[in-house]
């Protein structure tokens, strides 16, 4: 470490950040960084974070950057959408679109999709996929898969005039 005051900005940063462990231990080594932080320089940033029971190998949050020029802030950015992905997945229908919102848009794509497909309001979800399927008609074994394992109710009808995949 550069200087003694690193571990002890880690320390208070930990205690007084709000949020989950991993945005807790993102701010310690934001604090650290700050403090001094290592005297190689920076380059690269990692976060583990398990579960509090399970196996070793089940994981909250594993996230490593390497040869960034910026690497916390690339952890922030997998970590904002790694939360999001976790939102949208724990959320019940129609609090999912909200919850997508820090995500790609072709996610959040998929995300009103299968909302629009799972609430019955299916010409609404054809008119998300068409362009999907126009640019890509491979996406239609997605679809497929997600009816299989009962993400959306009916495949073949949001398929109905789709371009052959």
């Amino acid at each position: 470490m550069c200087r003694g005051r690193v571990w002890e900005a880690m320390a208070e940063a930990f205690v007084d950040a709000p949020g989950s462990l991993a945005r807790r231990l993102l701010s310690a080594l934001r604090a650290a960084e700050q403090a001094g932080g290592d005297f190689r320089g920076r380059q690269a940033a990692a976060l583990l974070v398990r579960p509090g029971g399970g196996q070793p190998w089940e994981r909250v949050s594993d996230l490593r950057v390497d040869d960034h020029p910026e690497p916390l802030d690339e952890v922030d950015r997998l970590l904002t959408l790694e939360e999001a992905h976790r939102a949208v997945g724990g959320a019940a229908v129609g609090a999912r679109e909200s919850a997508a919102g820090p995500l790609p848009e072709l996610d959040r794509t998929w995300v009103r999709i299968v909302d629009r497909a799972a609430t019955g309001e299916v010409a609404a979800a054809r008119s998300l996929l068409g362009p999907l399927l126009a640019e890509e008609p491979r996406w239609a074994g997605y679809v497929r898969a997600l009816a299989a394992r009962g993400d959306i109710p009916d495949a073949e009808a949001l398929l109905a005039d789709a371009p052959p995949s």
